[in-house]
Order: C-alpha cells, then sequence, then structure tokens
C-alpha cells in the first residue's frame, strides 16, 4: 500500500489585479526564471537566439520547467534551486549524448563525441550547473570553461573528460 502525502502552505500575491491561480503561477516562474538568469548571465555570453532577445528565449524555454513556489521576502529571499531540464542554449547545434561515468577509477564526464566528429573550427563549451548553499539559501552556481580536444580522452563509447569536477555527490537539503 503506498500513501501520498503533501506539506501544504499559504500563498499570497501583492500584485494588484491577480484574478486567477494561472496568473498566480505564470508569476512564480517569471520570479525564480529572472533570479536564474541573472545567476546564468555570470557565466559569459548567453547561447541563446538574439531574436526578439536573449532573455526572451531563456524564460520561453524556462516555461517548460517545472514551477516552485518560493517566498519574495524573508530568508529564502533570493533562492534559486536547480531544475530537471533547465536550459543552457537553444540552436541549432547537434547534440551532444552525454553521461556521467569513471574512468580509470577517475570520475569522467563521456560523451558520444569521436574525434571524426570534430572539425577544426568546432568550439566546445563546458557549462556546469551546481546547487550550492550560500548564507542559508540555496543557489545555482554556473560556471563555463572552454574545453580543447586535447584535455579529452578516447573511450569506446566516445571523448570524455576526466576529473574530480564530475564526482557525483547526493546532498539533503533541509529548510
Amino acid at each position: 500500500m503506498s500513501a501520498m502525502v503533501k506539506l501544504l502552505r499559504t500563498a499570497s500575491s501583492c500584485q494588484p489585479k491577480r484574478r486567477t491561480r494561472n496568473q498566480f503561477i505564470v508569476r512564480q516562474q517569471m520570479l525564480h526564471s529572472t533570479r536564474l538568469w541573472s545567476s546564468r548571465k555570470y557565466s559569459g555570453e548567453p547561447l541563446f537566439p538574439t531574436k526578439p532577445s536573449a532573455y526572451a528565449c531563456f524564460l520561453s524555454l524556462m516555461h517548460r520547467t517545472e514551477v516552485v513556489f518560493l517566498p519574495k521576502y524573508g530568508p529564502l529571499d533570493g533562492t534559486t534551486l536547480l531544475l530537471p531540464g533547465m536550459p543552457v542554449s537553444e540552436g541549432v547545434l547537434p547534440v551532444i549524448g552525454q553521461r556521467l561515468g569513471e574512468m580509470d577509477g577517475t570520475a569522467a564526464l563521456v560523451t558520444d563525441l569521436t574525434r571524426n566528429k570534430l572539425r577544426l573550427i568546432d568550439e566546445l563549451v563546458l557549462f556546469t550547473l551546481q546547487q550550492v548553499v550560500e548564507y542559508n539559501r540555496p543557489k545555482v552556481r554556473i560556471t563555463r570553461r572552454e574545453v580543447t580536444v586535447r584535455e579529452m580522452v578516447e573511450t569506446a563509447d566516445g571523448m570524455a573528460l576526466m576529473g574530480d569536477e564530475f564526482l557525483t555527490k547526493r546532498r539533503v537539503w533541509r529548510w
């Protein structure tokens, strides 16, 4: 026998003319998305189409993610959460299959890239999204770094990046 338990709390909005629950949900999603954009912009030039704007494209893509309800004021003000399916880029480039794994006892990011699929003009950029706690608040930190083919190791599945940054750590957040 399985049971589902939900913890509920009241939600309110100081926005004038908040007529429907859907409008409230859209505002909550917009609030979180704009906070994430602020975090994201520190990782370099946005990799989203510029028409109508990179920001508008990001917000549109974030509309497909889960909605989180966070307080606007109080100890969790400014919180950002790492969400499944959160976009870091959008465009016409081919998708690179990837998974976290291990090679020779070292953590690795294994891709389906092969040397013959890469062209001399191709640039590889690694984005790392990390959920951290700063000043007792969960925050998403995004870093970006250029990757060279020389850094990668060839495997049976493709090419891989090796290093401790690819260790998987599970952490339970308690608030």
